[in-house]
């Protein structure tokens, strides 16, 4: 584990504060009234699953199965779901992401409908989901056709590569390799190494470039799932997988063009990433958290030198002081951009999106972070 700590505390006891306080102000009823996941909530509850893992907390490891046992269906550990609905079936991508609570369910038990549920949600991806002409994955069937966006790739890129591992079923690495590829190929921009936040293949969409099918801006938190989405694959397969000498050059190249717009003064990324100066900008929690995440880890498989992981700690110092406790005893994450589609896609729509405080896309992230900088050597 780590010898790197902060202000007296390891980077794992900032995660155990915050899973300690949201615990002793909520119960796993209030937390999930419905019996139905979302990605949100699922990026919220690996974060607690990550540091679990390694604290191996009772009270944490029972608030997971509480919660699992609402939003699976008992007999079949399937995921519930709403047919029809693209937010919460597997008409989109981010219906997969909660799946990838169920490796840890599955390796300590040994029930095979853990590994059947995750298989679901990779194997539908080849016999029931649309594609593009070349290959990448629609964000979602109903509303979004032809339509790539770059958050996509963490949604449904890591659970392959995990299935791939588990299942011995290589297709499903080398299809999640291949995604992460191609999505840089069709949308990063040249000039500067990042990407834009989607691509239209049929250049239909109110915000597509009519030329390129582009988007014209390139979102923090689209860019922050990007690069976790890489190394958490990496993580999965190991350096040495077939494919990922394509995919690791493309990993450094992101990586180093993200350094080139953190912020000298906090260490935070910006809402629309590529314009840190940019009037009305403004410093983004989740995105910095999961670039963070992706540098540390990166650092961690010996992807990236030292230059990166002082980047990532600068980052997270910047994220711990902007830690502050309100008036009802709760541990605040602020400036967390609410959920946030393309729409018409110019700068004023992710400008003007609405800063929240302890939104599950930043606390969720922010949890990821702890347990992956506590990794650190």
């Amino acid at each position: 584990m780590s010898e790197y700590s902060y202000k007296g505390k390891t980077p794992i006891q900032y995660g155990e504060e915050f899973i300690d306080n949201y615990l002793a102000h909520h119960t796993v009823e209030e937390f999930e009234p419905t019996g139905v996941s979302n990605y949100i909530k699922g990026v919220f509850m690996l974060g607690i699953d990550k540091i679990c893992q390694q604290n191996k907390n009772k009270e944490y490891d029972k608030f997971i199965k509480d919660w699992l046992g609402k939003v699976l269906d008992k007999d079949t550990k399937k995921l519930n779901r709403v047919e029809g609905n693209f937010w919460i079936s597997l008409d989109s991508l981010d219906f997969r992401q909660a799946g990838l609570l169920l490796f840890r369910q599955y390796e300590e038990t040994g029930d095979k409908r853990y590994l059947e549920s995750i298989g679901e949600l990779c194997e539908t991806l080849f016999t029931d989901y649309p594609k593009t002409n070349n290959g990448i994955l629609w964000h979602n069937k109903q509303n979004a056709p032809y339509q790539v966006w770059v958050d996509g790739l963490y949604m449904a890129g890591p659970i392959c590569a995990g299935y791939a591992k588990v299942s011995g079923k290589e297709e499903f690495a080398q299809h999640a390799i291949k995604q992460a590829v191609l999505m840089y190929e069709n949308l990063h921009d040249e000039k500067d190494g990042l990407l834009f936040h989607g691509w239209d293949e049929s250049k239909e969409a109110g915000w597509a470039d009519p030329e390129t099918g582009l988007s014209a801006e390139k979102w923090g938190r689209a860019l922050g799932w990007y690069v976790v989405a890489a190394t958490e694959m990496i993580g999965f397969l190991g350096k040495d997988y077939e494919g990922m000498d394509k995919l690791i050059p493309i990993l450094k190249q992101v990586l180093e063009a993200l350094l080139k717009v953190q912020r000298p003064e906090d260490g935070y990324w910006c809402q629309i990433i590529d314009k840190p100066n940019a009037e009305g900008n403004w410093r983004e929690a989740s995105a910095t958290c999961l670039i963070t995440f992706a540098l540390a880890k990166a650092y961690r498989l010996g992807i990236v030198g030292e230059e990166y992981i002082a980047a990532a700690r600068k980052a997270f110092e910047g994220i711990v002081d902007s830690l502050y406790i309100d008036e009802d005893g709760n541990k605040i994450l602020d400036e967390v951009c609410i959920g946030t589609c393309i729409d018409d896609g110019d700068y004023n729509h992710y400008k003007n999106r609405q800063k929240v405080r302890n939104d599950l896309h930043g606390t969720g992230a922010f949890l990821q972070m702890c347990a992956e900088m506590n990794l650190v050597d």
